[in-house]
């Protein structure tokens, strides 16, 4: 008697009642698996006694052939057409020229739509995405190699190149973010890295510290002479440069209660 243990292939099984071989799928069908249909189980149970339905009746069908490659059908196919006839009655496709091979295939009209579509079999697609391909750069002009599958709608030789291009294109009126061409000086100070770095020395100054009350953390940097009467004279055209705004002997370092107690008229929030 043959265990789960052993490799099914290797065992052949017949069925109990017609002696056609069975086909096991897995190690289980090894014990559970005896008869090729249902026919034959319940003409095996019927004879033995277990059941009392009479046994099913053997479906004959006769088979079927396609009627325009003339392949045999299943049984359990509908129509008289094969799959494959079936989708070429059912799209009326398109005929292109492969790109690698130059060869005339048919191809459904989406996959033109999707840029698809491009080669008559596997074997052309894949020796196609593999070959590198020449291209300009639209910067420099220099040609440089891609794979199709690197490309997009602009093609660059270098990150520099690239940067160039969105400088020149993306810039002003032609920007996604353009509002109406002008942006606060104050934004343009406070946001630029020149301030960041003027917060960071006065704070290394103090020895990250509140030179009020001596706390730590999270600390501010506070403008002895305010940043709006240095940005009025700067717009006014006092100052002849930008200098006065990065003097960190006109910071200080605060915690958020000094801070607050600095501008009473309007509520700061913590870093």
């Amino acid at each position: 008697m043959p265990t789960p243990n052993e490799n099914f292939r290797m065992i052949e099984k017949v069925c109990l009642v017609c002696g056609v071989p069975l086909k096991l799928n897995n190690s289980r069908d090894i014990l559970r698996k005896n008869y090729c249909s249902h026919y034959c189980s319940s003409k095996h149970q019927a004879l033995q006694g277990k059941t009392k339905r009479p046994p099913l009746k053997k479906k004959i069908r006769p088979d079927k052939y396609c009627d325009v490659c003339k392949k045999k059908i299943t049984n359990t196919s509908q129509g008289i057409l094969c799959r494959t006839c079936f989708n070429k009655a059912k799209t009326k496709n398109v005929e292109i020229k492969c790109v690698v091979c130059g060869g005339v295939c048919l191809v459904k009209p989406h996959y033109l739509k999707i840029s698809s579509g491009k080669y008559c079999s596997r074997e052309c697609y894949f020796s196609g995405m593999a070959e590198n391909r020449k291209y300009v750069c639209m910067e420099c002009g220099e040609e440089v190699e891609r794979f199709p599958s690197q490309l997009n709608d602009k093609v660059f030789c270098s990150a520099r190149c690239r940067g160039a291009w969105l400088s020149k294109v993306m810039c002003g009126r032609m920007s996604p973010a353009y509002i109406d061409g002008r942006t606060p000086v104050r934004k343009i100070i406070r946001g630029s890295a020149h301030y960041s770095r003027w917060k960071v020395a006065v704070l290394k100054k103090d020895a990250y510290m509140c030179v009020r009350c001596g706390a730590g953390g999270r600390l501010h940097a506070h403008h002895k002479k305010s940043f709006s009467s240095l940005l009025g004279v700067y717009v006014t055209g006092g100052l002849k440069d930008d200098s006065m705004f990065w003097d960190t002997e006109n910071g200080e370092s605060l915690c958020l209660v000094c801070h607050q107690q600095k501008h009473p008229d309007r509520v700061l929030r913590s870093l």
